[in-house]
This record gives structure tokens, sequence and C-alpha cells, in this order.
């Protein structure tokens, strides 16, 4: 899986006005992603995707925007189960290209080193290649 560098890492940061600001965005998605994880816990049928995601997330130990970002630009079959189940079951809003593509969000996701990974959360999410 490709890794975040440390300069794609201060990119992002040096698109918020303050440190404060990015620490917040920050806090804000791992809280969401906490969310996502404990509403997919709740869904029987989905309880695997969950605690393998959860568990992948702690064993990388990464951050929860840094684990995210490095998925998303992961297009590996393993990495796709679990994403490929819940869209085809209807359950974007799941999912972490979902998060990714949150409104809220998308300045984490897109910076200035070319690197956007909106674009390819929101392809991901569109384009039925990826899960049908």
């Amino acid at each position: 899986m490709p890794k975040m560098t440390e300069m794609e890492f201060n990119s992002v940061k040096n698109n918020f006005i303050s440190e404060f600001a990015f620490e917040q965005a920050l806090k804000t998605f791992a809280d969401d992603v906490n969310k996502s994880i404990a509403d997919t816990l709740a869904i029987k049928e989905f309880r695997p995707i969950a605690l393998d995601f959860e568990r992948r997330m702690r064993e990388s130990n990464q951050e929860p925007y840094v684990y995210c970002r490095n998925l998303i630009n992961d297009l590996s079959g393993y990495t796709q189960k679990g994403f490929k189940k819940l869209m085809k079951a209807g359950r974007k809003d799941l999912t972490v290209e979902f998060l990714v593509s949150d409104p809220r969000h998308q300045s984490l996701f897109s910076d200035a080193a070319g690197i956007n990974v909106v674009k390819a959360a929101n392809e991901r999410i569109t384009n039925p290649a990826y899960w049908a």
C-alpha cells in the first residue's frame, strides 16, 4: 500500500489557517471514522468488515486520517472486499470513500502535491467498475 510521505502530510497541513484548525479537522475525521465503525458493527452481516477494518488500522499504527488516505490509494483486491460488499448492499454511507467525500473532510484529502484523494474516492463510489 502506498504510504503518505511527510511532505504530503505537510502539504495538506499547510492548507489550514492554523495548527488548531488542522488538529480539529483531524479529530472530527477520526470521530466520524469511529462512528462509522460503530454503525457498521451494529449490522450483523457487516460486522466482519468493521472488525477487519478496525484491526488493520490498529495494526498499521497510523492515525485514521493517514490510514484512510492510504486505503483510498490502495486498489488491491484484498482491501476492496469490504468496500464491494457495502456498495453492493447499497451502504455507501459506511465506506471510507463516503467519509472522504464528505464536504467537511475534503480539505484534508486535497493537497497541493497533486494527490486528490477526494476525486479518487468519488470515482470509486460512482463508477460501478470498482464494485459491481
